[in-house]
This record gives C-alpha cells, sequence and structure tokens, in this order.
C-alpha cells in the first residue's frame, strides 16, 4: 500500500477541504493517506507519494509553501510529486498551456481564452503562461508529475487586512473574481483518480 502526504495551505480553508476529498478518493483505491499542515513539521521519507496544496498568491504558491519546497528541495525532486493550486479566475493566452506535466483544469473554472493584444492585464496574470513562469521560479529543478487548477473559495473577512482591502478593491473593479464557495468535488475526486492512475 502505497503511503500518501497531503501537504497544504490554507486561506480561506479551501485547500484544506480539498485535501479532505482527496484523501476520501484516493483512500478508496489502496492508498494510506495523511494529511497535515505545512504549518506542522513533515518527514518525507516517511511517504512515498507527496501532494502539495496552495492557494494562489498573486500568481504562486503561499511563502509558507515557498518555505518548504527550498528546505525539501533533494527530497521532493526523488519523490512522485503532484501539486493543486487553488484559485477563483484562470485564462490562456493564444491557447497556449506551457505545463509539460500532466495538467487537470477543474471544468467550473470555465477557462476563457484570448488572443495576447486583447487580453487586459488582469487576464495575462491570471494566465496558465503567468503561472506556469511563477511556480518554475519557485520549483527550480522539481517536476511534479501532475498539476491541478481547482476552484476554490474567497471569504474576505478571513484574509489577512492588507489582502483583505486589495481583494475588495478587486472586486469592485472587476466581475471576473468574486466572493463566495466555488469548491467542485466531483472535479476533485476526478482529479484523484488521475493521480491514482500514476500510483498504480
Amino acid at each position: 500500500m502505497k503511503k500518501v502526504c497531503i501537504l497544504y495551505d490554507t486561506v480561506s480553508g479551501s485547500t484544506a477541504e480539498i485535501a479532505e476529498i482527496l484523501k476520501d478518493e484516493l483512500s478508496l483505491r489502496s492508498c494510506s493517506v495523511t494529511i497535515m499542515s505545512i504549518a506542522k513539521n513533515c518527514d518525507l521519507d516517511d511517504f512515498d507519494i507527496v501532494i502539495i496544496g496552495s492557494p494562489l498568491r498573486f500568481g504562486g504558491f503561499t511563502s509558507r509553501i515557498r518555505k518548504f519546497i527550498r528546505k525539501n528541495r533533494d527530497k521532493l525532486r526523488a519523490k512522485p510529486l503532484f501539486i493543486y493550486i487553488t484559485l477563483l479566475y484562470l485564462t490562456r493566452i493564444d491557447n497556449n498551456s506551457p505545463f509539460e506535466m500532466q495538467c487537470y483544469i477543474d471544468p467550473s473554472l470555465e477557462v476563457t481564452s484570448f488572443v495576447k493584444n486583447e487580453a487586459s492585464s488582469m487576464d495575462v496574470s491570471h494566465s496558465l503562461a503567468y503561472y506556469h513562469n511563477k511556480m518554475a521560479h519557485h520549483l527550480q529543478g522539481i517536476h511534479p508529475l501532475g498539476i491541478a487548477f481547482l476552484n476554490g473559495r474567497l471569504i474576505i473577512e478571513k484574509l489577512p487586512l492588507l489582502t483583505r482591502l486589495f481583494m475588495k478593491i478587486v472586486i469592485r473593479l472587476t466581475t471576473k473574481e468574486k466572493e463566495g464557495d466555488f469548491i467542485n468535488p466531483s472535479a476533485v475526486k476526478e482529479w484523484a483518480i488521475e493521480i491514482s492512475s500514476y500510483i498504480h
């Protein structure tokens, strides 16, 4: 039985909730799954497979996820790794998807494609290409087997003060990000099935 560790950071709770859905689904597929907050100490030597979940923070992972990756870079290179990102808005520019690994996109995100010269600055900064570049910088030679972009949750009152003020401005200026709970359990389960195909 493969031992899987799901490590997550969370702001509004969506990455934690998704970790629970992944655990339930992978446990049905002969995996022993442990969920841990990134704030706790985790010895990756105890696990065969690692899944990391992070809310999207200004185009990349949270600071605690970035710190964990830097600290465990060699071990993460040596293990099957999957990453999921929770977000609320995702675009493609010129239909480009630069990820080399398998990339799962939650259908409920309803990804919009733009021609580059017609995309707004917000469309560009929420594109697959933009996120790819940010994550490649954070990972630096770590190559996940798969990455998932999953619809999340935005509860403004749970955000840190400066982020709360920023998001209030964003919501007033655009309809592309909205407050609410948009977690799509069926998409999470579908991605778990994709993960299990690598495990067995």
